[in-house]
């Protein structure tokens, strides 16, 4: 609408409006090849911003399924744990029943060693047997 504007007062002289249209189509061109730089220049912005998003995209699937294997092996950790913890638990159990009964057995020993000495005491000098009774 300006263009036009102007060019109603150029009427009188047909050079005058010939090298107003000049200049207009002169600052035209200028403009169109400063738009289609411009729209190059985001064209490859765009191209390189969808490269990092793929990029971006390939890295955080391999991260989530090096976290589901993480996972994985994680629980498998823990339930190799848990084993090895009821294990340990019934070996201890079974240390503390032996450990009972060496010394149940020890007792009995002490006191059977005990006896034998009285026996054979007994046997060695009868007169004693005399004398206690």
């Amino acid at each position: 609408m300006y263009t036009y504007a102007v060019a109603q007062n150029f009427r009188g002289s047909s050079r005058r409006r010939r090298r107003y249209w000049l200049c207009v189509q002169g600052g035209s061109d200028k403009n169109t090849k400063m738009l289609e730089s411009q729209l190059a220049e985001l064209n490859a912005k765009l191209e390189q911003a969808q490269r990092d998003i793929q990029e971006l995209t390939s890295a955080k699937s391999k991260a989530q399924a090096e976290a589901t294997d993480l996972g994985r092996k994680l629980e498998e950790a823990e339930s190799q744990l848990n084993q090895l913890n009821k294990a340990k638990q019934t070996l201890s159990k079974q240390l503390e029943e032996a450990k009972a009964g060496v010394e149940e057995e020890s007792r009995l020993k002490t006191k059977l060693q005990g006896e034998n000495r009285n026996l054979q005491v007994r046997d060695q000098r009868p007169d004693l047997l005399n004398i206690l009774n």
